[in-house]
């Protein structure tokens, strides 16, 4: 049910190819509930996250 075509948008290309949820996408909206993706860096790492469906 979240796939592009089901959810009407254009699959993601990129390097990394796949689908993901928020990974590299801070400040755009969540696929699943519209909310703001966030992000910090933790442990030298990026972190990306959605405040509502990942609390």
């Amino acid at each position: 049910e979240h796939l592009p075509k089901a959810m009407g948008r254009a699959p993601r290309t990129d390097r990394h190819g796949g689908e993901v949820y928020v990974y590299r996408r801070a400040g755009q909206p969540c696929f699943l509930c519209g909310t703001e993706v966030l992000t910090t860096e933790l442990a030298g790492r990026n972190l990306f996250w959605c405040p509502v469906c990942q609390p």
